[in-house]
């Protein structure tokens, strides 16, 4: 790993628009193209039937893309799933 071309989150943040998908992986970052019609078809079923379930059972949240989540520190991963559920009792009070 080039220790010079570590981001952090923050860093992250304040990237300039790309028409890219970006991450960090361990302080480097990736970057992937949008996805395709297909593929996005798929996440909005995902999203549409388990985010009625997960209203209906009051069991935490369900979010769809464009949500980071960062999962570690020195070095920063900050990771974008295409759909992802947080348990209710993981959720913070904000």
């Amino acid at each position: 790993m080039n220790l010079a071309a570590i981001m952090t989150a923050e860093d992250l943040l304040h990237l300039p628009a790309d028409n890219m998908r970006h991450e960090l992986v361990r302080g480097e970052l990736t970057a992937k193209p949008y996805a395709d019609a297909i593929h996005g078809k798929c996440v909005g079923n995902v999203i549409l039937h388990l985010g009625r379930y997960v209203d209906r059972h009051d069991c935490g949240v369900f979010v769809g893309p464009g949500t980071g989540f960062h999962i570690a520190h020195t070095p920063d991963t900050v990771l974008a799933p295409d759909v992802a559920f947080i348990q209710k009792d993981r959720l913070s009070a904000g």
